[in-house]
């Protein structure tokens, strides 16, 4: 398949080389992200688990009865940040394998289906949290839904857990500009991508949409990340589009099958892991992405 080119800056960010897949063997994989340990990790809501993937062909099982994670990402001491939808929790995965629930009730009453996740350089975590859940998308029964909005929230490092925005219809895969003043979060519902800024207390303010993927079109907008210089890379119809700081698409990786999330691994950060239910691909890019394992701290 042919990418999509928008713009020639494209080529500056995509390498020429094709996108490689490196398996098709999984349910619905989801939430990659690169450990220190030289693999990355990602979650198969479908079965359950969380997959461990060792360049170039070998996968095994990290985790089994996941609670049905979603999004991952390492905090700032190289702890696994998890989204556990099927549970409605935020979990940690300690050093010594044990699991520490960090959030799963918001004033007073359960959370809806976590799915996103992202740690800001403070150790404050940001997270989605949409009515939605699992493979399919499957709706919460309004009777279970206990939140009244789909909500994206902060838990501060003290563990106090605040929801700074709950008018997202479907909020999905999110990501902070590499200055972190901007929080990108992408919405499900209408294949847009909104940024806020952020304020000096982690609050958010100033909505905007900055990315449009076509109203409608589906597979519908999903994760994303940012690389250094600014430009994202969101799942969304057809495959990864890739766009500038300012929102300007640049152009589409093309991908056979829906995109979900992707991750930036390798020590140079210039390899893209893309999933793809039932597959998992992976394309080199020419510029590194943020990485989040250069920020552990002993």
């Amino acid at each position: 398949m042919d990418n999509v080119v928008y713009d020639k800056r494209f080529h500056d960010l995509v390498d020429t080389r094709p996108l490689w897949m490196a398996s098709d063997k999984f349910g619905f994989p989801e939430g990659p992200v690169f450990l220190p340990s030289g693999y990355v990790i990602f979650s198969d809501i479908l079965h359950e688990e969380i997959i461990r993937f060792y360049p170039p062909f070998w996968f095994g099982k990290e985790r089994v009865n996941s609670g049905g994670a979603n999004g991952n990402t390492l905090d700032l001491q190289g702890r696994l940040i998890s989204c556990e939808g099927t549970l409605r929790q935020l979990t940690r995965r300690e050093h010594d394998g044990s699991i520490t629930v960090l959030a799963s009730h918001y004033d007073g009453k359960p959370l809806n289906a976590t799915n996103d996740v992202v740690v800001k350089n403070d150790g404050a975590i940001y997270f989605t949290d949409p009515y939605f859940m699992g493979s399919e998308e499957s709706w919460l029964a309004p009777s279970l839904a206990a939140q009244d909005a789909c909500g994206v929230y902060r838990l501060d490092p003290k563990g106090a857990l605040k929801r700074l925005h709950g008018g997202i219809e479907k909020p999905n895969g999110l990501a902070f500009s590499p200055d972190e003043k901007t929080l990108y979060v992408v919405n499900s519902a209408d294949n847009a991508v909104y940024a806020f800024a952020v304020k000096a207390d982690g609050s958010l303010a100033n909505k905007k949409t900055w990315l449009e993927m076509g109203h409608g079109l589906k597979p519908a907008g999903d994760g994303m990340k940012v690389d250094t210089q600014g430009n994202a890379y969101v799942t969304g119809p057809g495959g990864v589009w890739v766009a500038d700081g300012d929102g300007t698409p640049l152009g589409v990786i093309s991908v056979p099958t829906q995109c979900t999330n992707v991750a930036f691994y390798g020590w140079d950060s210039k390899l893209l892991f893309i999933t793809a239910p039932p597959a998992v691909y992976v394309i080199r890019l020419k510029v590194p992405g943020i990485s989040v394992i250069d920020r552990i701290r002993s």
